[in-house]
């Protein structure tokens, strides 16, 4: 058996020097960019799309994956935050998902007139207009959340 040291890899080049048919049998995997090329764990992860345009505040989280009842909008202060829980046990497996995300709401946004939106493919939109005075209120409140192009 071939001993190894571990640090001794420099790039694919020298993986593929080891043996002459393993290029052959993984020619994909080599063809992909250089392990130090990986993503950072912010740019994995996405970001909720938020904008503020034509005096309006909108924020976008896909929750395509969750039941619309086990979904929770809740402020407090200037955080908006977003949860779903979904269980599902059936013969054999159980499985369990949760999302959790906050936002930081701009000072400029009136908290107390924002509305959430569910489509049928999952898609939360939260909008909400922009004070016409800034003002910084310090209270939580839940947020309902209606039910928009369902079929029935």
């Amino acid at each position: 058996m071939l001993s190894i040291p571990r640090n001794c890899f420099w790039d694919d080049e020298d993986i593929l020097s080891l043996h002459p048919y393993t290029h052959r049998s993984c020619p994909r995997t080599y063809m992909m960019p250089a392990l130090d090329r990986f993503l950072t764990l912010d740019e994995m992860v996405s970001e909720p799309s938020t904008m503020i345009k034509n005096n309006k505040f909108q924020a976008d989280l896909d929750l395509r994956n969750f039941d619309p009842n086990g979904i929770h909008v809740k402020l407090d202060g200037n955080i908006l935050q977003v949860d779903a829980k979904q269980e599902k046990k059936g013969d054999g497996h159980y499985e369990f998902r949760e999302f959790v995300r906050k936002i930081t709401i701009p000072e400029e946004v009136a908290e107390d007139q924002l509305k959430c939106k569910l489509d049928k493919n999952g898609r939360l939109r939260i909008e909400g207009p922009l004070k016409k005075q800034l003002e910084i209120e310090e209270k939580g409140r839940n947020i309902p959340i209606e039910m928009v192009n369902q079929k029935k």
